[in-house]
């Protein structure tokens, strides 16, 4: 993981939630950074505060296929669902920002409809485009 460049909070986030399933059920709206040689290497070098996984709610983690996106310095967790049984999940409404001028996570209002593998990416404002389904779909062969 040293090799990672955590340039920013959401490459941070990336690398600690990385291994777990959460992160990989979820869609990660992807970045790119308009930096020369020496801004990023001093951006490597800064200490990366825990607050990012520390002030994150315990539930987010059980959460699968969740939107992931990035406004600034801030970060977004949309939708997915609870509970892998195929037949019972819970499809989830709520939405989460971790705020950097805060360090720490915030509780956004729910949106009106519940969505699971979506796709969100921000266009000058979050949750300005935001694409999934309200259920996820059952594949035709099972």
């Amino acid at each position: 993981c040293e090799s990672l460049p955590l340039l920013d909070n959401y490459c941070c986030f990336q690398m600690v939630v990385g291994n777990i399933n959460f992160y990989h059920t979820a869609s990660c709206c992807p970045r790119s950074y308009t930096l020369d040689h020496e801004e990023a290497k001093r951006k490597i070098s800064n200490q990366i505060s825990d607050d990012i996984l520390e002030t994150l709610p315990s539930e987010v983690l059980s959460i699968e296929g969740a939107a992931i996106c990035y406004y600034k310095d801030d970060i977004f967790i949309i939708g997915g669902w609870k509970n892998s049984d195929d037949t019972d999940k819970q499809y989830r409404k709520e939405a989460y920002r971790y705020c950097a001028e805060k360090k720490r996570w915030l509780l956004l209002p729910p949106m009106p409809q519940p969505r699971c593998r979506a796709t969100a990416c921000h266009v000058r404002i979050p949750f300005r485009s935001l694409y999934g389904n309200q259920k996820y779909p059952m594949p035709q062969n099972l």
